[in-house]
């Protein structure tokens, strides 16, 4: 499982470069406000499986709520952005992690957009 590195957006544009996916999935640090980037080359369609580590919040007003995994199916020749997810996604170091039905012909990336100030 790798680590990926972040690419921010900015106002003036950048080259998103995916990396290729990992065996075993990978992760990222989740501020809440950046998504995953997949680009799927395979042949065939691949699952994606997001984390949730927290299973259950407790919400003033609603009560404790059930969040689960999130599960992406990705056809050939597609490219998907997933998220920004929850902070109840996070492990204890801060970070969200997924996994790949199959890693092959898969290229993922962390991205984040910078807001206009």
């Amino acid at each position: 499982m790798a680590k990926l590195t972040t690419q921010v957006v900015p106002l003036t544009g950048v080259k998103i470069v995916p990396v290729a996916a990992s065996a075993g999935g990978d992760k990222m640090a989740n501020d809440g406000k950046t998504v995953l980037r997949v680009v799927n080359a395979a042949g065939v369609g691949r699952t994606i499986t997001v984390t949730a580590v927290q299973t259950t919040a407790v919400v003033p007003g609603f009560g404790t709520l059930t969040r689960g995994n999130v599960v992406v199916v990705t056809a050939t020749a597609e490219t998907w952005d997933i998220g920004p997810f929850p902070t109840a996604f996070n492990d204890a170091n801060g970070d969200v992690g997924w996994t790949y039905s199959s890693e092959a012909g898969l290229t993922v990336a962390a991205v984040r957009v910078e807001p206009v100030v």
